[in-house]
C-alpha cells in the first residue's frame, strides 16, 4: 500500500485532519497532571517493547514498565504488553526498534489505535552509570511522527575534590532520563493541541521533510551505526525538520530487494523521495566510536563520523562534514566539564550538525528565492 502524502500543506491537513478525529473520539483530553487512569475512554496508546542496544540485558526489564507508569502520567492509557505481544507474535513483529506500514496497520487494527510509542535503550550501564534512551511517536493514521527526543545521563567516573560522586545505580539515572523525555512529550503534545484548538493549522514542523538512510558502521563499534540514526532522528525533529518514519523507509527500500547503509543509488532515492515526499536524504559513516583512557582525563568517548545531505529529488550533494569530537573537549578546570556519555556526546555533535544543516539549507534557499525574484 502506497502511503497516502503530498506537499507539506497536505501532509499538515492530514495530520491536523486525523488529531482532530482523535481528540474527538477521546473527549480531547489529554491531561498533563501526574494522575494514572486505566479507563477505556483515555487515548489508547500501542508500546511497542523498546530495542536494547545496551549491553546489560536486564535493561528492558528496569525501563519498561517505567514507561508504562509514565504514559499512564499523561493522562493516556496503554494496552497492556500482554496484549502487544500477543500481537507482535501473531503478525510476527520481531524488530520493534522501527515499524513500517503494514505491520503499523495490524497493530492499529488488533488494538484500536492509531498511537505507536517506539524507541531505543541506547545505554544502560550499572558500571559506568550511563543512561540512554530513544523514543517516538507515532500515527499510523498518516504515517507521520509527531514526537521524537533522546535523552542520556551519565554519572562523573573521576570525582574530584569539588564534587562527589552520589549517584549510585543506573536507575536513577534511568528515571531522570525518562522524567525529562515525558516532559519533552507531554510540551510536543500540548503545543499541537492548542494549534488545533485555535483552529490554526498544525505546523510542527519547517517545510522540509527528511529522509535517513541508516549510517555506515565502520567503527567496530556494535550498534554504533543504530545509535546514531536515533539520535540524528530526534535532533532533526527537534529543530523543526518533518522525518520520515525509519521503519517506513526500509520496508519500502526491502520492497525494491535493496537495504542501503551510507549510501544510495540514485533510482532508489528518486523512488524513495517521491513515495514519501521528501525533500532531503541524511546518510554518513561511523568511523570511530568508543570508550578511550587518557592518562590525564580518564575514561572520555571519542566519536568520529563522516555525514551528508542531498536534495533527495535530485540525487544531489547539498552539504558534507567529517565530524570528530572527545569528552576532553569539554573540560574547563580540574577535569570538571568532561563529557563521560558516548551519548552525551554524540548528541552535542548532532545537535550542531543539525544547526549546520539548518543554516545550509535557509543559505540556499534564499539564494533560490533571490534568483526567482530576479528572474
Amino acid at each position: 500500500m502506497k502511503r497516502i502524502i503530498g506537499s507539506f500543506s497536505g501532509t499538515s491537513v492530514l495530520r491536523a485532519c486525523a488529531l482532530a478525529t482523535l481528540l474527538a473520539a477521546t473527549g480531547g483530553c489529554v491531561c498533563a497532571q501526574e494522575n494514572s487512569v486505566s479507563d477505556s475512554t483515555a487515548l489508547r496508546v500501542i508500546i511497542l517493547p523498546f530495542q536494547n542496544l545496551s549491553q546489560e540485558a536486564q535493561a528492558k526489564d528496569q525501563v519498561m514498565p517505567r514507561i508504562y507508569e509514565k504514559v499512564e502520567s499523561l493522562g493516556w492509557y496503554p494496552v497492556s504488553a500482554e496484549t502487544v505481544d500477543v500481537a507482535l507474535r501473531r503478525y510476527r513483529i520481531r524488530d520493534t526498534g522501527q515499524i513500517g506500514w503494514d505491520h503499523a496497520q495490524k497493530l492499529r487494527s488488533e488494538n484500536g489505535s492509531p498511537w505507536i510509542l517506539l524507541g531505543s535503550i541506547d545505554l544502560y550501564s550499572s558500571d559506568l552509570l550511563q543512561v540512554g534512551i530513544s523514543a517516538r511517536l507515532l500515527n499510523s493514521l498518516t504515517g507521520d511522527l509527531l514526537w521524537a527526543d533522546s535523552r542520556f545521563a551519565a554519572e562523573d567516573e573521576t570525582p574530584s575534590l569539588l564534587r562527589s560522586r552520589k549517584i549510585k545505580t543506573a536507575e536513577v539515572l534511568m528515571d531522570d532520563v525518562l522524567k525529562w523525555l515525558f516532559i519533552s512529550l507531554r510540551q510536543t503534545w500540548l503545543r499541537g493541541r492548542l494549534a488545533h484548538i485555535s483552529e490554526s493549522p498544525v505546523r510542527t514542523s519547517m517545510s522540509a521533510r527528511i529522509l535517513i538512510i541508516p549510517f555506515d558502521n565502520v567503527s567496530g563499534s556494535l550498534h554504533a551505526d543504530q545509535m546514531v540514526n536515533h539520535v540524528a532522528l530526534s535532533a532533526l525533529f527537534q529543530q523543526g525538520f518533518d522525518v520520515v518514519e525509519p521503519g517506513l523507509v526500509n520496508e519500502q527500500a526491502r520492497s525494491l530487494g535493496v537495504m542501503p547503509q551510507g549510501q544510495i543509488d540514485l533510482q532508489t532515492l528518486k523512488f524513495l523521495a517521491e513515495h514519501f515526499a521528501a525533500d532531503y536524504c541524511l546518510t554518513g559513516s561511523v568511523i570511530h566510536y568508543e570508550l578511550a583512557a587518557l592518562p590525564d582525563e580518564g575514561q572520555v568517548p571519542t566519536i568520529e563520523l563522516n555525514v551528508r545531505l542531498l536534495d533527495a529529488r535530485r540525487a544531489s550533494p547539498i552539504w558534507s562534514d567529517h565530524i570528530r569530537g572527545s569528552g576532553s573537549d569539554y573540560i574547563k578546570i580540574f577535569q570538571l566539564g568532561a563529557v563521560r556519555s558516548p551519548g552525551q556526546l554524540l548528541q552535542r555533535l548532532l545537535t550542531r550538525v543539525v544547526s549546520s544543516i539548518r543554516k545550509q539549507l535557509a543559505l540556499r534557499n534564499s539564494q533560490v528565492h533571490g534568483l526567482l525574484g530576479n528572474s
